[in-house]
This record gives C-alpha cells, sequence and structure tokens, in this order.
C-alpha cells in the first residue's frame, strides 16, 4: 500500500462505513421498532457503499487486483491483512442483515440469532475503525504517525462520522414534529459527546507526537504547512466546530434551531472525517522519516 490520497479514501470510507454499522446494529438491538428498522436498513446500505468503496480504494492504490487477492490466499500478519479480513467480514455482515430486512420474517429479525450477528458485526466495526488508525501507523517509519492516540483519534473520528450517516438515514425531516424532536436530541447529544472526544484525542495525539524533533517537524507541517487549510478549515472548522455549536444550540434552543440545519452538520461532520485523514496522510508523506 502506497501513502497517496487513495490510502486516504481507503481510511475514510473504512472507517465512516464502520461507524455507520456500528450505529445501525446498536440501534436496532436498542429500540427494535418498525421505523428504526428502516432508517437502520438504509444506513446498512450506505454502510455497505462505503466499505465497498474503500475495499475498491485499496485494490487500485495496491496497483493490481492480484496483489489485494494475496492478503486473502497467501495472507501475512499485519494490520494491512487483518484489516482487510475485517473489512469484508463487515461487508458481508451488513449485506447479510440488510437482505434480512426484505427477505426473512420479523420473527427471525428479531431471532437471538440475528441479536448475536448485530452485536458481532458493532464488534466488528470497533475494529475496522481502530485499525485504520493502526494501519497509518504502521505504513511508514513516518514520526508524524506514530502515536498511539491516533487509533484513538480515528476511532471518534469514525463514531462521529458514522452517526451523521446514521442520522442523514433517518431522514429527520420526513418524520411528525415530536418525533423529529426526539430523533435530534439523541443525535445532539450522542455527537456533542462524540466531538468532545474528538478535541481531547486530537490534542493529547498532537503533544504525544510533538515529544521528539522529527514529531514536531511533522506537526508543523499539519498545522503551518500546505494541509494546513485542510486541517483548520476542513477537519477543525467543519468537522469540530460548526457540530460543536450547533449542538449546543440545539440542545440549549430547540425551537430556535432549523429543521435542515441537522442535515448541514451531518455533512460538515462527515467532511470534517474526510480532511483529517487526508491532511495526515499529506503531511505525513511530505515529511518523511
Amino acid at each position: 500500500m502506497t501513502i497517496s490520497l487513495l490510502a486516504a479514501a481507503y481510511l475514510f470510507f473504512g472507517g465512516t462505513g464502520a461507524g455507520t454499522v456500528f450505529w445501525a446494529v446498536l440501534a436496532d438491538l436498542r429500540w427494535p421498532d418498525a421505523r428504526q428498522r428502516r432508517a437502520s436498513a438504509r444506513a446498512l446500505g450506505v454502510a455497505a457503499a462505503f466499505l465497498a468503496a474503500g475495499i475498491l480504494c485499496l485494490v487500485f492504490d495496491l496497483g493490481r487486483p492480484n496483489q489485494a487477492l494475496l492478503l486473502f490466499v497467501n495472507p501475512t500478519f499485519s494490520y494491512l491483512t487483518v484489516g482487510t479480513y475485517l473489512l469484508t467480514a463487515l461487508v458481508l455482515i451488513a449485506l447479510v442483515l440488510l437482505l434480512a430486512r426484505f427477505a426473512a420474517k420479523a420473527k427471525l429479525q428479531e431471532s437471538a440469532l440475528f441479536a448475536v450477528l448485530r452485536i458481532v458485526g458493532a464488534a466488528v466495526a470497533l475494529g475496522v475503525m481502530v485499525y485504520t488508525g493502526l494501519l497509518l501507523r504502521d505504513l511508514a517509519p513516518i514520526r508524524l504517525w506514530a502515536s498511539w492516540w491516533l487509533p484513538v483519534l480515528f476511532l471518534a473520528s469514525s463514531l462521529a462520522a458514522g452517526a451523521a450517516a446514521y442520522l442523514l438515514c433517518t431522514r429527520p425531516a420526513e418524520e411528525a414534529p415530536a418525533v423529529r424532536r426526539a430523533v435530534m436530541d439523541r443525535f445532539s447529544r450522542l455527537d456533542l459527546i462524540l466531538v468532545l472526544c474528538e478535541i481531547l484525542a486530537c490534542v493529547a495525539y498532537l503533544v504525544s507526537v510533538s515529544a521528539t524533533e522529527l514529531g514536531r517537524q511533522g506537526v508543523l507541517a499539519l498545522l503551518s504547512g500546505a494541509q494546513a487549510p485542510l486541517f483548520w478549515g476542513g477537519f477543525v472548522a467543519c468537522g469540530i466546530a460548526v457540530p460543536l455549536v450547533a449542538d449546543v444550540l440545539s440542545l440549549a434552543r430547540p425551537k430556535a434551531f432549523g429543521e435542515m440545519a441537522p442535515v448541514f452538520v451531518a455533512f460538515a461532520g462527515i467532511a470534517g472525517c474526510f480532511c483529517l485523514r487526508v491532511s495526515l496522510v499529506l503531511a505525513g508523506a511530505h515529511v518523511g522519516i
């Protein structure tokens, strides 16, 4: 795997898709009503598309399809191989749950078997989200990526982007006002927690990387170099500031919060997730070891 925009896209699609699966299966377990199942089905479809796009980015980044097949037929114990298996397993779980929504009887969907499958799906999704950070850390000996806080940051970012994608799949604008308000309150509380986790993880990550001279060079390249507009404008502004302010306003003054604002906030959060990965990959590739 090379250090490229395709690698950044792979990390984004894999993390966001896994985050969407995570919230979809948890919502199914927590609120097993018909409306929730429809939203989860849409979310699983979106997640499967994201994960499939991530796999395609990996195949093209490797250069030749046969190299991707070697990860399965001649596996080695590496983050890339383990992550590829996890990613493939998560796509299959998402598709099975999605097909069951249209083909299986309601009793089967509510059975213990599908409950276990959802729990396994949530566990695999967590593995994929953490793996995206571990892969970047292991991809090359670049000091900017050599922090155990990087997988934590990617986990928080993927969970936030997955929650945003799931919100879009609930179609809140189409619901009755009372239902829409309940959905938005639930999302705002969850998103506020996740954004605060992203802030803490990002600060801890930057501080830990800055402990060495090479690490400080990487952090400077990220914060004030060529990738600074992408980091500050994309990740910090779109992915952190906009959702943070919107979540606080939504909880403090719900009647003044416009109906289309949550959709805008969700797209901003997903864009921030993408910009974080692109800025980190390009800044690291520019600075090198």
